[in-house]
């Protein structure tokens, strides 16, 4: 559901429409900024990681890069038959080793991770049935996958089957990097002191490790990238997401009512590229009464878009 939400608001940000109507209170509509059909990359961490993954493979067609912090492979929930879809994404997709299963199977649970060749096996079923874009796409695309060796809820063993899966798919080794760090715990990174610490299990999910992961992820989705700016000069956009969410077909969704997008000044005159992030378990604003908290403004994004003509949604 939250791909169709996604490809939704990106047909919206490409049209150059005027504001649409609305009769509903709360944030305004998602202003149309004409916006490149081409580059189109998303990322993510952790729950929002394996977001990324999805709609990377799911519309192939329209996305030309992806980058996974502490995320797995496409498809990983329905990995195994022996467990409900619920039960596979809290253990053999997050900790093969989690909530008891050590027990459960005699012969141990190390071996139960996803497996990544597998996955794009079935991913290429999925798009032989026209369920999702042709896996071929995937070929020609940039990857970014992090692990951290302190994270404490998805192993690197079930990251490794990430880079397995893109190797399936095809992708050239040039073309797919796998950063490790090996003391960062379950985080998205930045080179802010101000920062929790590298090993920080915990809120806000923000941590300084030295290495500011959004230019690292995007250098590697675009290549050579201007400065960072010291202070984005930009504009954060709050914008109605309920237009995107059929609520009577999906009453369950878990999207916030509100959505964000950072606007760099040249994009308010110039046609621009679109990355989407998705942020990771309890990272929404609604979390935080603190403004210094919130993902879209602390990850370190915007200070890479301000001078690189970026629109980054959120």
């Amino acid at each position: 559901m939250k791909q169709l939400f996604s490809l939704a608001v990106f047909l919206w940000l490409v049209a150059g429409m005027a504001r649409a109507e609305s009769t509903v209170t709360g944030p305004a509509p998602l202003p149309a900024m004409g916006a490149l059909k081409s580059g189109i990359s998303v990322s993510g961490i952790s729950s929002g990681g394996y977001m990324a993954a999805q709609f990377h493979v799911a519309y192939s067609g329209r996305v030309e890069g992806a980058a996974i912090v502490a995320g797995g492979p496409f498809y990983c929930a329905a990995s195994s038959a022996l467990m409900p879809n619920v039960l596979n994404a809290q253990t053999m997709c997050m900790d093969p080793c989690a909530m008891g299963l050590r027990y459960f199977y005699w012969w141990g649970c190390a071996g139960r991770v996803p497996d990544g060749p597998g996955l794009f096996e079935q991913a290429r079923e999925f798009a032989d049935d026209d369920l999702i874009d042709a896996v071929e796409n995937l070929s020609n695309d940039r990857i970014y996958v992090f692990s951290g060796a302190g994270d404490k809820t998805v192993k690197r063993v079930v990251v490794d089957q990430l880079p397995a899966f893109y190797q399936a798919a095809g992708v050239p080794a040039d073309n797919l990097l796998y950063a490790r760090h090996e003391q960062a715990a379950h985080a998205f990174i930045t080179d802010d002191p101000a920062d929790n610490s590298c090993t920080t299990q915990g809120e806000p999910f923000i941590n300084n490790c030295d290495y500011d992961q959004a230019r690292a992820l995007l250098t590697h989705i675009y290549g050579d990238l201007g400065a960072n700016s010291d202070k984005p000069a930009g504009q954060v956009v709050a914008f109605d997401q309920r237009p995107f969410i059929d609520a009577q077909r999906f009453p369950r969704s878990s999207m916030a009512d509100t959505g964000y997008l950072y606007v760099p000044n040249a994009c308010l005159e110039q046609h621009c590229r679109v990355h989407v992030v998705f942020h990771g378990c309890r990272q929404g604003a609604a979390e935080y009464a603190d403004r210094s908290l919130y993902f879209y403004e602390e990850a370190g994004y915007n200070r890479v878009a301000d001078s690189n003509r970026l629109l980054v949604l959120y």
